[in-house]
């Protein structure tokens, strides 16, 4: 098995290793790309996204940028070359043997915090530890903003060092150091991975490629639940089945028949893995197949995808996930998604905003305590998640959830008695007529 693995780098990389990167083994194929900016790299990503298996980058700034993608990179394996203590060791070493005047009180390295020396580290033996608690620092930023702030304030501190006269040299992990002391007359060390770092990154990369591979071939099912058709005119019912089958075995001949189809006279089921799922829903955003079934006019009923680790996992979810939905009306119905983990995705259509997971069994949770279905704290939170705010009213459940006062106010006290909601003000609607309480809602998703 051969794996595919991009290699985005800036141009002073590609340079260091002489256009060859070693400790690549034989199984991996790689290819270089090169970039000046964030930007461009995050370009090049979505460029390449689906033609290579990982992507390894030069640090955890590019890593970031390419997360910070969201969605459309949320499923890539990507990783960065780590700091290596190898390395940092070995510069070290080589500039004190090869200039036997240099001080370590006068050498700046950027895991140095305020009130620790050099000698300090080495003496105590913390040297590689303080390495890697640094590089956990870093990571722990959340934007990249944060992280060229800090950067910035590295450089900064070593141009007041050597205003100072107080730093003879640098050995940095950031090439923005080194371009930002370019102008000063104080050497500057970049500390590229070593190969067994190399080697080892490669290697985690395939292990995780592979996971992904796995994951890829789960089972899947599709449940289409028409629980909620009327049956009454028999010829009536049997037409729009007949709809529906015709309508999934042309969708399904457009992915090259890679689903089994088996119907009862209640419902749909569609057998076929991880992959032609992310597929049919465009990676886990819409449902097209609900779009297609709302075109016609006598459906009435749900869709559901479920992923397990077997199928009779798979099933199961993808039941439970068409049960969520099915009590919308159509024009803010959503459609669900619940994984071999129990995580409940909606997948948009019509009104419904695509994106919103929440774990199966923190709803299951809730539902327990305050003793409403999961379906219904599944369709509250969707509610906040249309509006944009975890304030409502009663009115506006009314609305969204298609139900009466009655329930509504149910639904709210329900969540009220347990902690789940409070009310935080009063709005009247218009001149007339008694104010309504606002609620803050506090669901998680």
């Amino acid at each position: 098995m051969g794996y595919r693995v991009a290699l985005l780098l800036k141009q002073h990389y590609y340079q260091h290793f002489n256009h060859r990167l070693p400790g690549i083994s034989e199984d991996i194929f790689v290819e270089c790309f090169t970039y000046d900016t964030l930007e461009e790299l995050k370009t090049i990503f979505l460029q390449n996204k689906n033609n290579f298996e990982g992507f390894l980058v030069s640090g955890i700034a590019p890593m970031k940028a390419i997360y910070s993608l969201g969605e459309q990179a949320a499923d890539a394996v990507v990783d960065y070359f780590h700091i290596s203590v190898e390395n940092t060791y070995r510069i070290l070493l080589q500039q004190i043997v090869l200039n036997e005047q240099l001080k370590l009180s006068r050498i700046g390295m950027d895991f140095l915090q305020d009130g620790h020396t050099l000698k300090e580290l080495l003496e105590s033996n913390r040297f590689a530890q303080r390495i890697r608690e640094f590089e956990d620092e870093w990571i722990a930023y959340s934007s990249n903003v944060d992280l060229d702030e800090r950067e910035a304030a590295l450089s900064e501190k070593y141009r007041e060092l050597a205003a100072q006269d107080k730093l003879d040299m640098v050995i940095t992990y950031f090439y923005s150091v080194i371009e930002n002391l370019s102008d000063t007359s104080i050497p500057c060390i970049y500390v590229y991975p070593d190969e067994n770092m190399i080697s080892d990154i490669l290697n985690s990369m395939k292990k995780s490629i592979s996971i992904k591979s796995m994951k890829n071939h789960l089972p899947a099912v599709i449940h289409i639940n028409m629980e909620n058709m009327p049956v009454q005119d028999e010829m009536s019912y049997e037409t729009t089945r007949l709809e529906i089958n015709k309508m999934i075995v042309e969708l399904n001949r457009k992915y090259l028949n890679r689903l089994i189809i088996k119907n009862t006279y209640r419902d749909f089921e569609l057998y076929g893995d991880h992959s032609i799922i992310k597929e049919i829903t465009g990676e886990f955003q819409k449902c097209q197949i609900l779009d297609l079934l709302h075109s016609l006019p006598s459906f009435r009923g749900s869709v559901g995808y479920g992923i397990g680790r077997t199928f009779y996992q798979a099933r199961v979810n993808a039941i439970d996930a068409s049960h969520y939905s099915r009590n919308g009306s159509q024009q803010e119905d959503g459609s669900y998604l619940i994984d071999e983990n129990d995580q409940l995705t909606v997948l948009q259509i019509g009104l419904v905003p695509a994106g919103m997971k929440v774990s199966g069994d923190y709803i299951h949770d809730i539902a327990d305590k305050v003793s409403l279905s999961s379906e219904t704290i599944v369709r509250i939170i969707r509610v906040m998640k249309q509006e944009g705010t975890n304030k409502l009213t009663s009115q506006e459940l009314m609305h969204h959830l298609n139900i009466s006062a009655r329930a509504a106010n149910k639904f709210l006290a329900a969540l009220q008695k347990d902690g789940y909601a409070e009310v935080v003000g009063m709005r009247r609607s218009g001149n007339k007529g008694r104010p309504i309480n606002i609620y803050q809602i506090n669901l998680k998703y």
